[in-house]
Formats: C-alpha cells, sequence, structure tokens
C-alpha cells in the first residue's frame, strides 16, 4: 500500500497536480509538456477546508449553533421544548474576528422534532445561509443550504449523530501561489459525523465530497475527495494526497 503523504494545510504555499475532467481544461505547455491545472490541488483543499471550518462559519460551527439550539429546546432531555412533528423556523447572525480567521453570515434555519412516546427521537434540519469569510490562505463570499437528520437526541448519549448533506456555493479568492479566483459548488455528503454534546465540537465521522466550478479565465474543473474527521481535526484525501487542518 503507497504510504500517502500528510500535508498540513497551513504552510502549504506550491500547487500539486491535478487530473483534468473535462476537455475544456487547459492544455499542456508546449515548451515544457507539463499540464498546468486551472486550479491547484492545494487551492481546491483550501476551499473544501473553508466549507467544513468552524473559523469560516463551515459545517463545524453550522452543527455547534444547531448543538447550542438543541440544548436551548431542552432536546436533550425527555421533555423538549419544542412540539413533535411541528416545524419551527429561526433565524441566526454570526460574526466573528480573530486572528484564525473571520466571517459574517446570515443563518436561515427550520427544524423539526420527531419523537417517540412525547420524548425527542430524532430532529430534521434545514438551512440556508449567506455571508462572507476570510482565512489565511483563502477569503470567499458564498452561501450554503443544508438537509440534516440529528440522532441520539435521547440523554442516554453523549453524543449526537449528523447526516445528511451540505453545499456551499460562491466564489473563493486564494491568498497563496498565482492567487486565483475562482467560482466553486461544493456538495459535502456526511455520514455519521459524530457531534460530543458538552464540547459541542465534532469527534468523527466521515463525508464524500464534490466540487466544481470556473476559473476567473472560464476554465471549468471538477475534482472530489474524502474527508476523515476526528477529535484531532479533518483530514482532505485529494488525488492521492492528504491535506490535514484544524477544525477549530
Amino acid at each position: 500500500m503507497t504510504i500517502k503523504k500528510k500535508i498540513a494545510l497551513i504552510f502549504i504555499a506550491a500547487a500539486v497536480t491535478t487530473t483534468c475532467i473535462f476537455a475544456a481544461c487547459n492544455k499542456p505547455d508546449k515548451a515544457t509538456n507539463t499540464y498546468t491545472p486551472p486550479i491547484s490541488d492545494v487551492d481546491l483543499a483550501n476551499a473544501i477546508s473553508a466549507g467544513v471550518s468552524f473559523n469560516s462559519n463551515g459545517f463545524a460551527e453550522e452543527i455547534t449553533a444547531i448543538s447550542n439550539y438543541s440544548v436551548a429546546k431542552g432536546l436533550y432531555t425527555t421533555t423538549p421544548g419544542l412540539q413533535c412533528g411541528v416545524s419551527f423556523d429561526t433565524s441566526f447572525t454570526r460574526t466573528s474576528n480573530s486572528t484564525a480567521g473571520s466571517y459574517t453570515y446570515g443563518d436561515d434555519l427550520n427544524f423539526t422534532l420527531a419523537c417517540i412516546a412525547g420524548a425527542p427521537d430524532s430532529l430534521n434540519v434545514t438551512q440556508e445561509m449567506h455571508g462572507a469569510y476570510a482565512l489565511s490562505q483563502i477569503s470567499g463570499t458564498d452561501g450554503s443550504t443544508a438537509q440534516l437528520v440529528i440522532k441520539q437526541l435521547q440523554p442516554g448519549y453523549t453524543s449526537v449523530i449528523i447526516n445528511g448533506t451540505y453545499t456551499r456555493t460562491g466564489t473563493d479568492s486564494s491568498k497563496i501561489g498565482t492567487k486565483p479566483t475562482f467560482s466553486s459548488v461544493i456538495t459535502y455528503t456526511l455520514s455519521n459525523i459524530t457531534l460530543d454534546k458538552t464540547t459541542k465540537k465534532i469527534t468523527g465521522g466521515v463525508a464524500t465530497v464534490g466540487i466544481t466550478g470556473f476559473s476567473n479565465t472560464g476554465v471549468a474543473y471538477q475534482n472530489s475527495g474524502l474527508l476523515t474527521f476526528d477529535k484531532n481535526g479533518v483530514t482532505l484525501t485529494l488525488n492521492g494526497n492528504d491535506f490535514t487542518t484544524a477544525l477549530y
């Protein structure tokens, strides 16, 4: 088995070659006969990681907010503050400015609590969000939509389990290498994401991820990978390379 090279995103400044999918992609350079991708793996990895990072109001921040709401409404108890089977709407405005990153987003959520014998069993969440973020290597203006199912609400469980889809769509601007600007549609298919009820942090789970878009010169690109979450952060496997970063 080939040992994959671990690459920490915070230290990356060079592009990694990726495979072109569309016929419209850049042709090999005639002088060197080498292929230059429209968007490097490093920039794609930074955009994908921004979509899940707490510091860019990614998925980790989103489910922390959902968990805080669940606590406030007593959804981790046998006496919830939401009526079973009834749809409830709520909105958040979140702003953060720190050395790790900054963001401003408006977030609209809809919750429907499913119960068994009057006690919470699972929570269905739909979400729509718009705003902008800035990290050390990338910034963007984007929005997200999500369809999530959250299980293990009962008091006997120390963690909830999240499944569903989460999609971020917008424009990203890299701050490294050739500093490209590119559009992106990033779809995360979440499988058994584990969130600790006490710390409100992700401790496990995986997500397949697909990313498509166009460079600022109109060249199409497409790629896909796998995100693996654990208590230390998240690892993106993309084109045979692993990119690791902290979630919080």
